[in-house]
């Protein structure tokens, strides 16, 4: 069985892949994610979800977009890749897997 801290990671990651798919656009500000998973039950640091964006990206699952000259992502994307995960068409380690129900 997986640690707890794995499988929080794993939640949180799926959750905030599933809010990206609900913007009309695809698209949120990074600083929207702490809200975003405290209202499921996840109470991180910036600095945690910031690092998880940057795996999600890794996996190829969210596109992180600069605006302006600010030297860190301040926008987030999510991939076509992310919209299969989240269809279920592909299993991504490091994610938990949506339920066969979910439809966003």
């Amino acid at each position: 069985m997986k640690p707890f801290a794995e499988l929080a990671r794993e939640e949180a990651r799926l959750v905030m892949l599933q809010e990206l798919k609900r913007q009309v656009n695809g698209r949120l500000p990074a600083r929207m994610f702490r809200d975003v998973l405290e209202l499921s039950g996840h109470m991180q640091t910036h600095d945690w979800i910031r690092t998880e964006l940057r795996g999600l990206a890794e996996l190829g699952l969210v596109r992180l977009i600069a605006v302006g000259d600010q030297p860190e992502f301040s926008i987030v994307e999510i991939t076509d890749r992310g919209e299969d995960f989240l269809a279920r068409r592909i299993v991504v380690e490091g994610v938990k897997r949506p339920d066969f129900g979910s439809r966003l």
